[in-house]
C-alpha cells in the first residue's frame, strides 16, 4: 500500500502536461506534505501527525509574516516576493520522508520540491534568494518538530576563529 501511495503522489506531481511549468508548481507544492500525511494515516503512525501539523503551520506562518513585513518586489513587479511560499510548502515533508523512508522516497521528494522552486524562478515570480529562503524555512521547521521523533541532533559550538555545526543521526 505504501508503494501505491508514493507512486500516486509522484505521478500526481508529474501528470500535468496541459499546464504551464508555473501552474504545475502551484499543485506540486503539496506533494511531499500529502505523501507524508497519507503514509502516516495508512501506517497508523499517528505520532508523526502532530509534528507535521506544527511544522506546516509554523513554516507557513513564518513565511507569510516575513512576506508581509518585508513586502519585497517580485521580478515580475508584484508584491510579497521574499520568501517563496510555494517553495516553503514544497519542501515541507521532504526531511521526514527521507528520514523515515530513505533515499527511494527522499530523493524524488527533494527533486519535486526543487523543481517547484525552479518553476517559481523560471516564471519570474521569485528571485533565487526567495526560493532558498523558503526551502530553509521548511527544512528548519521540519527538523525542529521532527528531530525527537526521528532521533537526530544538531549541536553548535564556537571559538573566536570558527563555528562548528555537528549533525548526528
Amino acid at each position: 500500500m505504501k508503494k501505491i501511495i508514493i507512486t500516486v503522489s509522484l505521478l500526481f506531481s508529474l501528470n500535468s502536461f496541459a499546464m504551464t511549468y508555473a501552474q504545475w508548481g502551484d499543485y506540486a507544492q503539496f506533494t511531499s506534505t500529502a505523501t507524508l500525511l497519507s503514509l502516516n494515516i495508512i501506517e497508523k503512525d499517528y505520532d508523526l501527525l502532530a509534528p507535521q501539523l506544527y511544522s506546516y503551520t509554523t513554516a507557513i506562518g513564518i513565511t507569510t509574516a516575513t512576506k508581509n513585513l518585508l513586502d519585497m518586489t517580485r521580478p515580475n513587479g508584484g508584491n510579497h516576493s521574499f520568501p517563496s511560499g510555494h517553495t516553503t510548502s514544497a519542501f515541507l515533508g521532504v526531511y521526514p520522508l527521507y528520514k523515515k523512508y530513505g533515499l527511494k522516497v527522499g530523493i524524488p521528494a527533494l527533486l519535486i520540491a526543487t523543481s517547484v522552486a525552479h518553476s517559481r524562478v523560471d516564471g519570474d515570480y521569485h528571485y533565487t534568494r526567495d526560493v532558498i529562503a523558503g526551502a530553509l524555512i521548511s527544512l528548519s521547521s521540519d527538523y525542529f518538530f521532527f528531530r525527537n521523533k526521528l532521533n537526530d541532533t544538531v549541536s553548535f559550538s564556537a571559538t573566536p576563529n570558527s563555528i562548528f555545526i555537528t549533525y548526528r543521526y
